[in-house]
């Protein structure tokens, strides 16, 4: 019972503080800086990734030299370096960013707890005590090639350290390099190019709440593109991606990588250990990629709209469950997200938006065969407040039979995991986002059988 009441008051208390004392001041002006491409790359995604930060600590900088830097490529936007702790301290950003330098630092934590507490026997998961769940440091550099004469390109670094709190569960801790790429953007920002060591989760699907880097985590459970071997979380593999963009929002994107082998991270980080840059690894081929999309922002009068689909297609060998051997892998998937109130005129991103998402994967091959979830969620609901993240989620994972009778075999297992998830996010400075969370999840382990679980959730994000 103490600790219950330790993780409740953890939850709420925050909610108090900050409904009290948690005021926003109006954003900088961010506008594309003269060498940015006419069509930004990377904005195909709903308002919340998009939001600059708060005023300027030093009115004398120029934030918008800083957009160049940030990395490119991404399904969502990169957070801007006003919506940083350190923003421009010191000058140290302006000096780097006149050797076309940028950096920035991010620590993502998420913690849970089933507040009805479960002693079921031999059960593992996630909160059935405090867990730990997830923390990701990491830090991006990048260099814009405008500096030795080629426009519109970038190299980008990013290490990362992951600590797993369940490792048999979540994955291995390791410490690593994430992604090590070249980016070029041609015709205008209408072609971009992308080629390296990269963290495909990042690059395409869109599974983050509102396109929010910082917030967007709590609530989605979608397993199967990180199933099909997807670089993920800090893990990153050779690839090569080229999106098409057209002026109407509507874009396609196909991208081929080296797959992770079968089991993900778990038989990744063995085989790839030190800087994680072996280029083959045994077992592991190519996979590929191919999304369509439709995205349109937010504007004064224009609701945003976002709409992908996309077919996901390993020549990896995977177990096949249902004959014994083996064989391909693939997966299909779809989401939309669309704006359906627009509350500031000034800052057209405010509202309330609906979501929705499908995944499918062959029962014979995969674990996690169908996922689908629906999301309504709303930036800036308080008039104070712009930048806050409200959402809901609601999940379904369908099991394989053939699978469990695998994995599990003799034992009574379940074949679906359930949940819905409600969480505020906090905006309680720049670069620092304060979420709790509450969710109803059924069925968080697929053996044994277990209660209901109640989870109390609370991430902390800050971008440095």
């Amino acid at each position: 019972m103490k600790s219950t009441a330790l993780v409740l008051l953890m939850i709420l208390a925050p909610s108090v503080a900050f409904a009290q004392t948690g005021q926003e001041h109006d954003p900088a002006s961010t506008p594309l800086s003269p060498s940015s491409p006419s069509v930004e790359p990377g904005t195909n995604a709903p308002a919340q990734g998009t939001l600059p930060g708060t005023v300027a600590q030093s009115p004398t900088t120029d934030y918008a030299r800083f957009e160049a830097l940030r990395p490119k490529g991404w399904d969502i936007p990169f957070p801007r370096i006003q919506d940083t702790i350190a923003q421009d301290a010191g000058g140290v950003r302006s000096a780097l960013a006149d050797a076309g330098i940028g950096i920035m630092g991010l620590s993502a934590n998420t913690g849970v707890y089933n507040l009805r507490g479960d002693s079921t026997p031999g059960a593992s998961y996630n909160g059935r005590k405090p867990t730990y769940e997830v923390g990701i440091q990491c830090i991006f550099l990048s260099f814009d090639t405008g500096k030795i004469g080629l426009e519109g390109g970038q190299f980008l670094v990013t290490a990362a350290s992951v600590t797993n709190g369940l490792r048999q569960i979540d994955g291995p801790r390791f410490t690593r390099i994430t992604n090590l790429a070249y980016y070029q953007a041609l015709a205008h920002g209408h072609v971009e190019v992308k080629v390296g060591y990269l963290d495909n989760l990042q690059e395409f699907v869109g599974t983050a709440v509102a396109g929010s880097l910082a917030s967007g985590n709590l609530g989605p459970q979608a397993q199967i593109p990180v199933q099909l071997g997807f670089g993920y979380n800090g893990i990153g593999a050779p690839a090569i991606n080229v999106r098409l963009n057209a002026s109407n929002g509507l874009y396609t994107k196909f991208g081929a990588q080296r797959s992770l082998p079968p089991g993900g991270a778990n038989a990744e980080v063995p085989l790839n250990g030190g800087l994680g840059l072996r280029f083959n690894l045994p077992g592991a081929r190519a996979l590929f990629v191919d999304e369509v999309g439709l995205h349109r922002e937010a504007e004064a009068g224009q609701r945003s709209l976002w709409f992908r689909a996309g077919v996901i297609y390993n020549t990896t060998r995977f177990t096949n469950y249902k004959t014994g051997g083996t064989s391909e892998n693939y997966a299909l998937y779809a989401a939309v997200d669309r704006q359906l109130t627009q509350t500031d005129k000034d800052r057209p991103f405010r509202g309330v938006y609906l979501g929705a998402s499908v995944n499918y994967a062959p029962s014979s091959r995969n674990l996690y065969s169908q996922y689908y979830e629906a999301r309504v969620y709303g930036i800036g609901l308080i008039k104070k407040r712009p930048f806050d993240l409200a959402s809901i989620v609601a999940s379904y994972n369908k099991l394989s039979n053939f699978a469990l009778d695998a994995i599990v075999p003799n034992q009574k297992s379940q074949d679906y995991a359930a949940s819905v998830v409600a969480s505020y996010a906090y905006r309680v400075t720049h670069g620092l986002y304060l979420q709790p969370g509450l969710g109803l999840v059924k069925n968080p382990t697929y053996a044994p059988k277990v209660p209901l679980a109640v989870n109390g959730y609370l991430s902390l994000s800050l971008l440095i």
